[in-house]
């Protein structure tokens, strides 16, 4: 305790009161720059990224082929099912356009945070240049003790510290502010394409594969196409009981093509 009131006994002594009060500010200042770091230290920004297109021409419409497949027909005659079975090709309506796709990105500041990070970073760099300024213009005398110099020091830092936060903030507010808007980024050209309802487009005699029927009670039967596109499916020798105990329709499908599958009637 000693030590302290000695320190400023010396500079009232030296006819610097000034530096007493310096020394309050500046820890003044450094605790409120330590505050305004944690609650209005850098803005709250809300950022929203949207993809779209833009057309390059107008839409135009073709037919394409999708995919291939077996189409399959059968019918029961007496003991067995005969069966017919097609390749065929999966056409369908499409609509294509040229378009450019573009990202856009909407930045916004929340609140009043960018707001308040400009004012604190202009009161920052105001008292910094205020304690640098005071520092300048009233320097110790030359007879000055060793406690002078440090508190000169002291303020020095101190000063510039300040200065160099609300330079700080500054920049930052900058930086953000400047990201604020919309911004655009062209991403390409690309074709879109929006296409319809799948159809048989063509088709022609079957010339491999294998058809499957599932009875009504569950069991499957397996038969290989020949190549005349015709396959026999032999059916079980008490049939007509399982139909009245379970029904007469049945699954029959290509394997390999989930849109073949057809219910037909035994």
């Amino acid at each position: 305790m000693r030590c302290g009131v000695a320190g400023e006994q010396t500079m009232t002594r030296l006819g610097r009161p000034g530096w007493v009060a310096a020394r309050g500010l500046t820890g003044w200042l450094l605790t409120a720059a330590a505050l305004s770091g944690v609650a209005g230290g850098c803005a709250s920004i809300n950022e929203t990224i949207q993809l779209r297109a833009r057309p390059l021409e107008a839409p135009r419409t073709v037919e394409a082929e999708v995919e291939s497949g077996t189409r399959v027909r059968g019918q029961r005659d007496a003991t067995n099912v005969r069966v017919e079975a097609e390749t065929v090709r999966y056409c369908a309506k499409a609509t294509r356009q040229r378009a450019m796709g573009i990202r856009e990105v909407r930045r916004q500041a929340q609140g009043n945070s960018l707001t308040l990070e400009w004012l604190f970073g202009g009161l920052f760099t105001a008292a910094g240049i205020t304690v640098l300024s005071y520092n300048a213009v009233a320097p110790p005398k030359l007879e000055a003790e060793e406690a002078g110099l440090s508190n000169e020091r002291e303020a020095w830092w101190t000063g510039g510290a300040i200065a160099g936060a609300g330079l700080g903030l500054l920049a930052a507010a900058w930086w953000q502010q400047a990201s604020l808007g919309v911004h655009t980024t062209e991403l390409g050209v690309r074709e879109l394409e929006k296409r319809g309802r799948h159809y048989v487009c063509r088709a022609e005699t079957a010339t491999a594969g294998t058809v499957r029927l599932e009875l009504s009670d569950g069991t499957l039967i397996e038969a290989t196409i020949g190549v005349d596109g015709k396959a026999s499916l032999p059916l079980p020798a008490d049939i007509d009981e399982r139909l009245r105990q379970h029904g007469r329709k049945a699954t029959l499908e290509a394997l390999g093509d989930w849109r073949s599958q057809v219910r037909i009637d035994l």
